[in-house]
């Protein structure tokens, strides 16, 4: 009977210990999903297709993951460069939180 009850226990014991591990891995699944989805993997630059030369227009830049989706994450400094000369560009831009 003593030798019963000490098998139920350690039954129960191991039952709950896996639940636990379950557990544990799902919740590590999901930060790292989560985690996944904030990193860059892309920028994604947008301009309207009426844009002239010689006449300013407004340009977005997106920070994407690997899925496509927006890294709302990313806290990266966009630096805008050119090769011709005079060509005017915006200042660098530095994403923050208020951008997800």
């Amino acid at each position: 009977m003593v030798l019963v009850a000490l098998a139920m226990v350690a039954i129960i014991s191991m039952a709950a210990l896996s639940i636990d591990v379950i557990t544990l891995y799902l919740a590590r699944e999901e930060a790292q999903r989560s985690a996944d989805a904030a990193a860059l993997a892309h920028l994604a630059l947008g301009a309207p297709s009426s844009a002239r030369v010689n006449v300013a227009y407004m340009i977005t830049v997106t920070a994407l993951d690997a899925y496509g989706n927006t890294a709302a994450g990313y806290r990266g400094t966009v630096r805008f460069k050119s090769s011709l000369a005079r060509t005017k560009l915006p200042p660098n831009y530095t994403f923050t939180a208020a951008d997800g």
